[in-house]
C-alpha cells in the first residue's frame, strides 16, 4: 500500500480504524511525513520486503474461559448481545476505554515500532502532542527564534518539543555494481537484489582488480589472513562473511553461534586498514545460519556504523560465482580458507563500484507538557514519564531472526505512554477540582524517545533540563505496565513492580496507603534498576518511583501486540498513581532523597552515590551494556530474593547461547564477584569487551558450575 499525504488529526481515530488484524508485505513507500511521503525508505534501504506481523492470532476458546472450543466461543460472544465490543467497552469504563484507544495507536503498524527517525516514531510525538494540547496543558520546553536584527530570542514555555540528535542514518544518493568476468559479458548488478550498499562505507567510484581475502581475520591456533604488510591499494577486496566453518557450516571457533572474531566491524576495518579501493563482502556458501541467504541491510535509523572512507557493498554469493568462475567455485573458496587463511588475486575478474551516500542526522524528540500548580508549591514539580519510541522492524534491541518484522511494542512501551496520556487527563481534572487557595506543585509530563538504545531521551533531558532538577520532588517512571496478572491467574506473575519507595526519607510511608488501596498486588523492590528512564533522574538524586509488570515472552517480539494488554489492568494502575501524584503534588515538604536500599536496621550505613549512567548516543554513539556486547539473556526480575539473576530466556546466536547458559539457570558470580542481582551485574557487564573470556557461576539443578563466557559483539557488530 502506499500511504501518501495524511493529515496529522486524522490520527485521532487511526489507532481504532486502523486496529484490525492485518498481515503485508510492505513494498511501497510509508513515507517519512505529510511532506517527505514519497520519499527514501527503510524498504528501500533494506532492499527486500519489510514483514509486517501484526495480525492478532485467534486464541481461540480458551482465552475466553469456555468450554467448547468454537461453539463455546461463539455462544459466549453471543451472550454478550449484538454488539459484544460495545458492551465490553460499556463494561470496562471510561479510563481503560481511553487507555485502550491511546494503546491500539500507539501499537498500531502504522507507527513502524517507533523507532527514532521513522515516520512512525515522529507520528506518535504528533499523537502525544495532539492530547496535551487537548488538556489544556502549557508546553514544557523553550522556542528560539530569531528577531527582526537578527538576535535570538528565547522563549520560555513555548515548544512541546525537546529534540535532540540520536545517532545518524545513511542515504544512498547513487548506486551502481557492474562486474566484469573473465571471458563473459559484463553483468550490472540489481540494487537491492544482487547488491546492497553498507552503512559503513564511505562514497567512490573505482574500478579495479579483485582480490579474494578469505574471511579477513585472525584466530585461533595461528590462523592468519594478512601475512605480513599486505597492500591492497587500488584493489577491490572480496571477503567472506563470518568466520571458517566445519563441513556442515557450522564455526569452527564456538561450541553453538559464531566466536567474536566473525564481528562485521573487526573484520571490516582490518580490511579497510589494508588501503583497498572497495570492499566486498559476500555469503559464503554452506554456512548454518539463516542470514547467509540474504543481503545485510544498510544501517537503521539511530544506529552510528564505522566509517571506512572507502565502498563497502555486499554482493550476493550467485554474483560472486559469476565474476570468479574462471578461479573456482565459492565452495572450493571457501573450502581453502575454512583451513587456513589466504589472500589470492583473482584472474581476470574486475568491478566497477560508483556508490554516493549522504549521512544525515538523526533528530527525535521529547514531548512534554505542564500542568501548572498553584500557591507556594507551584515552582516545584513532579515529573510523570515514559519511553515512546521502540524497535522499529528489529534493527536494534531484537532477535536478529526477527530483523525485518514490524515490533508494535504494545506493551514496550505503548502502555506506559498510554498511561502518561491517562493520567494528564485525570489530573488535569483533579488539579480544576482543587480549592483555588490550595498549594500543589506543578506536574511535568515527559515522553522520551530513544531509550531501547541507552536511555537516551531522558538523559538528555536531565542534561538540559527544563527546571531546575532541584525542585522536582519525585520522578515517577512507567515502562511496561500492560501485563498486570495476579499470582491466582498465573504463577509466574509478579502483579505490579514498585521501587524506589525508598529513593526518600518518609516516601515510603507517603505512598504506602494508596498502594494498599489499590488492590493490586505489589511487589516491592530493593534495588534501583538501571535500564529504564527513572534511572538517569536517580542518578542526578531525584527520588524516583517505577511501575513495571514484568517481563514476558513477547518481549521485544512481534507478538508483542495490543491484544495481550491488560486494559483494565493499566488503568487500575493509572488510578493508583493518580492518587500518589495528588497526594505528593500536595505534602507541604520538600522530599529528601536517598539512595539507602530498604532496610529494616535504623542505624544503615550511609548510602553511597548513585553510580553515573551511560553516556547518551549524543554524545558517544549508542549506549549499550557492555558498549558493543551483548550477553543474550532475559532476566527474570530485577532484584532476585534468593540473590543471583535468573535467566528466563537465553537469546540465539549469543554469548550465553554460545557458551550453554541455559533457562532457568541462576547466576550468581561474574568472574568470582557476587552478582546478587541485576544492578549488581551490569556495572560488571560494562566494564567488559568484545573477546573477554569470564567465567560465570550458575546455579542449576541445585548445583553451582562454573561456566566460561566468550563474550560477542551486539547487534551494530553484525554478524
Amino acid at each position: 500500500m502506499t500511504i501518501r499525504r495524511l493529515k496529522r488529526s486524522r490520527l485521532v481515530w487511526l489507532g481504532l480504524a486502523l486496529a484490525t488484524p492485518c498481515t503485508a508485505q510492505i513494498t511501497q513507500p510509508i513515507g517519512y511525513s505529510a511532506d517527505r511521503m514519497l520519499e527514501d525508505r527503510e524498504w528501500q534501504r533494506i532492499g527486500h520486503p519489510i514483514e509486517v506481523r501484526s495480525e492478532v492470532p485467534d486464541r481461540g476458546a480458551a482465552r475466553l474461559g469456555v468450554e467448547g472450543g468454537d461453539e463455546g466461543k461463539t455462544k459466549a460472544i453471543e451472550a454478550l448481545g449484538e454488539n459484544p465490543l460495545a458492551t465490553v467497552f460499556d463494561a470496562i469504563g471510561a479510563d481503560a476505554r481511553l487507555y485502550a484507544q491511546h494503546n491500539i495507536t500507539l501499537s498500531n503498524p502504522f507507527m513502524e515500532g517507533r523507532i527514532p527517525g521513522s515516520a512512525g516514531n515522529r507520528f506518535a510525538a504528533d499523537y502525544i502532542e495532539f492530547w496535551f494540547r487537548k488538556y489544556n496543558l502549557q508546553p514544557a520546553f523553550a522556542a528560539t527564534s530569531k528577531a527582526a536584527d537578527g538576535a535570538e530570542v528565547v522563549t520560555a514555555n513555548a515548544s512541546f518539543r525537546q529534540t535532540f540528535q540520536h545517532g545518524s542514518t545513511v542515504r544512498t544518493e547513487r548506486q551502481t555494481v557492474t562486474l566484469h568476468p573473465s571471458g563473459r559479458e559484463d553483468m550490472k548488478l540489481e540494487p537491492g537484489k544482487d547488491f546492497t550498499v553498507l552503512g559503513m562505507s564511505g562514497s567512490g567510484k573505482v574500478k579495479g582488480d579483485v582480490v579474494f581475502c578469505g574471511y579477513g581475520i585472525d584466530g585461533p591456533d595461528g590462523y592468519k589472513t594478512f601475512e605480513g604488510n599486505i597492500d591492497l591499494s587500488g584493489k577491490i577486496a572480496m571477503v567472506f562473511r563470518f568466520e571458517p566453518m566445519n563441513p556442515d557450516g557450522t564455526s569452527r571457533w564456538a561450541e553453538r553461534g559464531w566466536s567474536p572474531a566473525a564481528g562485521l566491524d573487526a573484520k571490516l576495518k582490518a580490511v579497510a586498514e589494508r588501503k583497498p579501493a572497495a570492499i566486498m563482502l559476500v555469503n559464503p556458501p554452506g554456512a548454518a545460519d539463516p542470514r547467509a541467504k540474504e543481503l545485510i541491510a544498510p544501517e537503521s535509523p539511530g544506529d552510528e556504523p564505522s566509517k571506512l572512507g572507502v565502498p563497502v557493498v555486499m554482493i550476493t554469493t550467485e554474483a560472486a560465482e559469476r565474476l570468479a568462475w574462471f578461479n573456482g567455485t565459492m565452495r572450493d573458496f571457501r573450502e581453502r580458507v575454512d583451513e587456513a587463511g589466504m589472500v589470492r588475486p583473482l584472474t581476470d575478474a574486475r568491478a566497477s563500484i560508483d556508490v554516493e551516500i549522504r549521512r544525515e542526522p538523526v533528530l527525535t524528540d521529547n514531548v512534554g507538557a505542564v500542568l501548572p500548580g498553584r500557591g507556594e508549591l507551584a515552582k516545584e514539580y513532579i515529573v510523570i514519564g515514559a519511553h515512546y519510541d521502540h524497535v522499529g522492524y528489529g534493527t536494534i534491541g531484537a532477535n536478529p531472526s526477527n530483523r525485518g518484522k514490524l515490533h508494535p511494542g504494545a506493551d514496550d512501551n505503548a502502555s506506559g505512554t498510554a498511561g502518561v496520556l491517562l493520567l494528564a487527563h485525570k489530573l488535569s481534572e483533579s488539579y480544576a477540582k482543587l480549592p483555588q487557595d490550595a498549594p500543589a506543585r506543578s506536574v511535568i509530563f515527559l515522553l522520551f524517545s530513544a531509550e531501547e538504545s541507552g536511555l537516551n531521551g531522558s538523559m538528555y533531558y536531565v542534561n538540559h533540563p527544563s527546571v531546575d532538577l532541584s525542585s522536582i520532588q519525585f520522578m515517577l517512571n512507567m515502562d511496561m505496565i500492560g501485563r498486570l496478572r495476579s499470582k491466582a491467574s498465573s504463577p509466574k506473575a509478579n502483579g505490579l513492580d514498585v521501587e524506589g519507595t525508598q529513593s526518600a526519607e518518609g516516601f515510603y510511608d507517603l505512598v504506602k496507603p494508596h498502594l494498599d488501596a489499590s488492590g493490586i498486588e505489589i511487589r516491592h523492590g530493593t534495588t534501583i534498576a538501571a535500564n529504564t528512564d527513572h534511572f538517569s533522574f536517580y542518578s542526578k538524586q531525584v527520588p524516583i518511583l517505577n511501575f513495571f509488570t514484568g517481563y514476558h515472552d513477547q518481549y521485544h517480539k512481534p507478538e508483542d501486540t495490543f491484544d495481550l494488554i491488560n486494559h483494565t489492568g493499566a488503568a487500575r494502575i493509572v488510578a493508583m498513581a493518580h492518587d500518589i501524584c495528588l497526594t505528593v503534588a500536595q505534602h507541604p515538604e520538600k522530599l529528601k532523597f536517598t539512595a539507602r536500599r530498604p532496610s529494616r536496621n535504623a542505624a544503615a550505613a550511609p548510602p553511597p552515590p548513585p553510580p553515573a549512567p551511560p553516556p547518551p548516543a549524543a554524545e558517544s554513539g549508542p549506549a549499550r551494556a557492555g558498549g558493543n556486547v551483548r550477553f543474550g539473556i532475559k532476566p527474570g526480575t530485577y532484584e532476585e530474593e534468593s540473590g543471583g539473576v535468573e535467566v528466563v530466556e537465553v537469546y540465539e546466536g549469543t554469548s550465553a547461547a554460545d557458551a550453554g547458559i541455559k533457562e532457568g539457570d541462576v547466576m550468581i558470580k561474574w568472574n568470582g564477584k557476587p552478582i546478587g542481582d541485576v544492578q549488581a551485574w551490569m556495572p560488571l557487564l560494562r566494564a567488559s569487551k568484545v573477546g573477554d573470556v569470564v567465567e560465570v557461576t550458575v546455579k542449576r539443578d541445585g548445583k553451582e558450575q562454573v561456566i566460561k563466557v566468550t563474550l560477542k559483539a551486539g547487534e551494530t557488530g553484525s554478524r
